[in-house]
């Protein structure tokens, strides 16, 4: 090749290559924000956790050597509870369904199915409510107490967590499914 033909492929491939750049590049969508967080805290400072479900209550503490159910005093299974405390520490919303929900016992949530006790190594406590899933079961409604918003959050993570209480995490009862 010449140079001269080099030279003019050089000048196209900048000049399509500034055309690319300063037009194409400024049409981009802007992204949007990311669904709220229901509730944020670090895993680390939870101590505590409750978990009520269909009228059944297990609860679990933090201890020297490890998690243990409160009743008891029991450990619990750690292949079992490995990565429970990161679940609970804050599940990012699927969506706002609603800012101000006017009936809550529509969604599972007056009274509700589900309710979740953290306690944070404050003292201070955090409670968020699962009511039903929604009509694909890929969600679950959520709400935290005195507040109006409704949320719907992954129902992998409601099930996972409801399971605290319907299939406790007893030492020996890990099957690996």
């Amino acid at each position: 090749m010449n140079y001269r033909f080099s030279f003019i492929l050089l000048v196209l491939v900048a000049i399509v290559g500034g055309y690319v750049a300063l037009f194409q590049l400024q049409y981009r969508e802007k992204s949007e924000p990311p669904n709220p967080w229901v509730y944020d805290v670090t895993y680390g400072s939870i101590v505590g956790v409750q978990v009520t479900h269909a009228g059944e209550t297990q609860s679990f503490v933090k201890s020297e050597n490890g998690w243990i159910f409160s009743d008891s005093g029991e450990l619990v299974d750690v292949g079992r509870w490995g990565g429970i405390t990161l679940l609970l520490a804050g599940p990012r919303s699927s969506r706002v369904l609603e800012e101000v929900v006017q009936d809550a016992s529509i969604f599972g949530l007056d009274p509700p199915l589900t309710r979740f006790e953290l306690t944070l190594k404050s003292g201070s406590k955090v409670v968020v409510f699962a009511g039903n899933k929604t009509p694909d079961y890929s969600n679950s409604y959520a709400m935290t107490p005195g507040s109006t918003v409704l949320f719907t959050v992954p129902a992998d993570w409601t099930d996972v967590l409801t399971r605290l209480v319907t299939e406790p995490p007893v030492l020996g009862s890990f099957s690996g499914s």
